[in-house]
C-alpha cells in the first residue's frame, strides 16, 4: 500500500509525547512490511533538512487562508528505513517556533499545513491509499482531505492520544482552519471532532483506553466515537529497539539479555558504587524518575518514609528546584545507605538506572501510552505501577507465586496504595522464581514491528473490505 501519515511532528528516536513516538516509529514499522510510506510534518526552527538528507523541490504548494496567500517549500528525502520523509516550509508560520501549539497563531499553522497536504495528496504519483492522520493536526487534515473533490476517495485513518485538552477554537477562527463541514461541535470548532467525522478507521494508544472511552468516558464526544466505522480501537504503540536495548545499549557498562543476566548484576553494582551505596547484590534496587509536582511525585513523597523502613535500595531522579524533590532529599538524610536523590536530566543515567533497578516505581496518573513501565520491562526491571491508561494493557499483576503477571498494579491514587503496592513487590524479589519473572517480561513483544501488524490490517479493511 502507499501510506501517507500526517503529524504536526515525529521523533523517529522514541523522544517526545506519545502522538510524536507514533508518527515517528509507525512508517519505519509499516516500510519493513514493504509498504510505500511517507512522513509528512511542517519544518520548525532548529531542523536543517540538510543534515537529513532532504532535496529543496521546485515546486512550491500554494494555499490560501484567511484571505492570505502561503508558499510552502516542500524538502524530502528518504531515510535509512526506506521511508519518504516530507517537510513543509513556511517560515512566517513555523519558522520561529519548535511545535505546532508554540505561542502565535495555532489555528492559522494548522490551517495552512492541512491545506497544504491536501495540495500534497492530489498531486501525488502514484496515488496515495491511506492517509493516517496523527493527533489534532492530522484530524484537521483528514477533514480537509475529505471536502476535497479531489482526493476525498483516499482511506483515512485517525489516531489520536487524549481528549480532554484537546485544542479548540472559536467561530472567528473558521476561516484560518478552513470552512469545513462537521469542524463545530459543542459551541467550539474542533478539528479532533472534524477528524472523527470522516476517520473511516479510528484508534488510540491504547487498548484500555479504547474501552473507557466506549464505556462514557469520552464525555460529550461519545456519540462521534459511536459513529467511527468499525468502532474506537486500541492499538498499544511499543518501543524503539535500536536505542532501548540492553543487549545493544551503549550507555551501559555491561550488557546483558534474558539468557544471560550477569550483566545486569554487574550494572547494577556499578551503579551501587558510583552512587556510595553498599554494594549488595541481595537487596533490591528500586528507582523513580520521570515524576514531577503534578504527576506521581506526590505519592512517592507520602510513601517514601515508611517505604524506607525496608531493606531496600532507592534511587529518585527528579527536576532541579522542585519542592518535593527537595522534600525527598531531605527525607533521605538519616538513610544514606538506603536513598539517593539525583537532581537534572540526563539519557545515560536513565538507561543506567533502568538497567540497574530490579523495580520501578511508576505512580503516573498521566500514563495513556506507558512508555517508562514499557522500558522497563524490555530491561528486565518491574514495574510498580498505577492502573491507568495503557498500562493495564501491558502490566498484569503478579501472583503470589510469581507464575502469572508482569508487575505490579494499584489502583487508589493514594501513598498507602503505592506503598502496598511497592512492599509487595519487594517480596517477590526475595522470591526463588523472580529471575524467571524478569526474563519473562524481557521477552514481551514491545516492538513497533507487532504496532504496525496491526495498523496494516486496519488499513487493509478500508482498502481491501473484501479480503482479496
Amino acid at each position: 500500500m502507499n501510506i501517507l501519515v500526517i503529524s504536526s511532528n515525529a521523533t523517529p528516536d522514541g523522544s517526545g509525547d506519545a502522538i510524536c513516538r507514533l508518527a515517528g516509529a509507525l512508517p519505519k514499522a509499516l516500510a519493513a512490511q514493504d509498504h510505500a510510506v511517507s512522513l509528512v510534518t511542517p519544518r520548525y526552527a532548529g531542523f536543517d533538512p540538510n543534515a537529513h538528507g532532504m532535496a529543496r523541490r521546485l515546486s512550491t504548494l500554494d494555499v490560501t487562508r484567511a484571505g492570505q496567500s502561503y508558499s510552502l517549500v516542500v524538502y524530502d528525502g528518504r531515510t535509512a528505513a526506506g521511508v519518504e520523509r516530507i517537510v513543509l516550509e513556511e517560515p512566517s508560520l513555523f519558522g520561529e517556533v519548535e511545535s505546532m501549539t508554540d505561542e502565535g497563531d495555532v489555528a492559522l499553522r494548522m490551517g495552512v499545513f492541512a491545506a497544504a497536504v491536501e495540495q500534497l495528496v492530489a498531486t501525488r504519483d502514484p496515488r496515495i491509499e491511506v492517509a493516517h492522520g496523527v493527533g489534532e493536526v492530522g484530524a484537521l487534515t483528514l477533514a480537509t482531505l475529505a471536502a476535497s473533490s479531489e482526493v476525498a476517495d483516499v482511506a483515512r485513518v485517525l489516531s489520536f492520544s487524549g481528549i480532554r485538552t484537546r485544542s479548540t477554537f472559536d467561530s472567528a477562527d473558521a476561516a484560518k482552519l478552513g470552512a469545513l463541514e462537521g469542524l463545530e461541535f459543542d459551541g467550539k470548532l474542533d478539528p479532533l471532532a472534524a477528524g472523527l467525522r470522516c476517520a473511516g478507521r479510528a484508534s488510540t494508544l491504547s487498548v484500555t483506553y479504547a474501552r473507557e472511552l466506549a464505556a462514557g468516558a469520552a464525555e460529550n464526544l461519545g456519540p462521534l466515537l459511536e459513529a467511527i466505522p468499525g468502532g474506537l480501537r486500541g492499538v498499544l504503540g511499543g518501543v524503539d529497539a535500536a536505542s532501548l536495548n540492553p543487549v545493544t545499549d551503549p550507555h551501559l557498562p555491561s550488557r546483558y539479555d534474558p539468557v544471560d543476566l550477569s550483566g545486569k548484576a554487574r550494572t547494577k553494582a556499578e551503579v551501587q558504587r558510583r552512587l556510595e551505596l553498599p554494594v549488595r547484590p541481595e537487596t533490591p534496587l528500586l528507582v523513580a524518575f520521570g515524576l514531577d509536582a503534578e504527576d506521581g511525585l506526590e505519592l512517592l513523597e507520602g510513601a517514601v518514609r515508611a517505604l524506607l523502613r525496608n531493606d531496600i535500595q532507592l534511587v529518585v531522579r527528579g527536576a532541579e528546584g522542585d519542592d518535593r524533590v527537595a522534600s525527598l532529599k531531605e527525607a533521605a538524610r538519616p538513610w544514606p545507605d538506603r536513598m539517593k536523590v539525583i537532581e537534572g536530566e540526563d539519557e545515560a543515567t536513565d538507561h543506567q538506572l533502568l538497567a540497574a533497578a530490579d523495580l520501578l516505581l511508576a505512580p503516573h496518573g498521566r500514563a495513556p501510552a506507558g512508555l517508562l513501565p514499557m522500558i522497563a520491562q524490555r530491561y528486565g526491571t518491574l514495574p510498580v505501577a498505577r492502573a491507568t491508561g495503557a498500562i493495564r494493557d501491558f502490566v498484569i499483576d503478579c501472583d503470589a507465586q510469581l507464575e502469572t503477571g508482569t508487575g505490579f498494579l494499584f489502583d487508589e491514587d493514594s501513598s498507602d496504595a503505592l506503598l502496598g503496592a511497592t512492599q509487595r513487590a519487594v517480596s517477590a524479589f526475595m522470591h526463588a522464581d523472580f529471575d524467571d519473572l524478569r526474563r519473562r517480561v524481557m521477552r514481551l513483544d514491545h516492538s513497533w514491528e507487532r504496532t504496525g501488524r496491526v495498523y496494516t490490517l486496519l488499513y487493509r479493511e478500508l482498502t481491501d473490505p473484501e479480503g482479496e
